[in-house]
């Protein structure tokens, strides 16, 4: 019924989700005894979901970038989910590029799967084997040159996708390196302090 009232929400995630909340208010106020207003329900669904629909009109790679802005927000390391230290092979030469774990880039809402891999397989010019293996760091205590240098214990490797750098753009690639410095700043002044007060 969803599919045929938003023709152009064609995430199947979204008309998921959105049948499970619709199901879940019509059971909810059921058992409350309360009367439903399911057609108000649907208009408000739908209204999201055209809104939504609106955000997918962004480009793959505009969604991509304010999805790896988001996470570098978030509190989890960097360097667990992106490493910004590796080339990648196109057509034409070895480029500088930027790995995200294939494993994160899944928990991004406005990314599908298959987008991520057929637009990332255009840029490089691949039809197989577009992810490769990656060293990430395993927590938050690895640093780029543990990540470069794969210092065993610190590192763990991970299927990955390489975007190179060009296609982020120069800002994006400033701000993943940056999240990158402040977190090692952070981590010497914890050592620090730990050293300090065992004076």
């Amino acid at each position: 019924m969803l599919k045929l009232l938003a023709p152009e929400q064609d995430q199947d995630r979204w008309l998921k989700g959105a049948s499970s909340v619709l199901y879940t208010y019509v059971v909810f106020h059921k058992f409350a005894g309360v009367q439903t207003d399911v057609t108000n329900v649907v208009k408000n669904l739908l209204n999201g979901g055209q809104r939504s629909a609106v955000q997918n009109k962004k480009t793959f790679w505009d969604r991509l970038c304010t999805a790896i802005k988001h996470n570098l927000n978030a509190d989890k390391a960097p360097l667990t989910w992106i490493n910004p230290c590796i080339n990648v092979s196109t057509a034409q030469d070895f480029v500088q590029a930027v790995a995200i774990k294939i494993g994160e880039m899944a928990q991004f809402t406005n990314i599908g799967n298959i987008e991520a891999k057929e637009h990332i397989a255009n840029v490089l010019c691949k039809q197989k084997n577009v992810s490769e293996t990656v060293a990430f760091a395993v927590n938050e205590t690895a640093n780029i040159t543990d990540v470069r240098r794969r210092t065993s214990g610190l590192v763990r490797n991970a299927k990955a996708y390489k975007v190179p750098k060009n296609i982020l753009g120069e800002n994006l690639c400033h701000l993943i390196e940056h999240c990158e410095c402040l977190k090692m700043e952070n981590n010497a002044n914890q050592l620090q302090k730990k050293s300090f007060r065992s004076w």
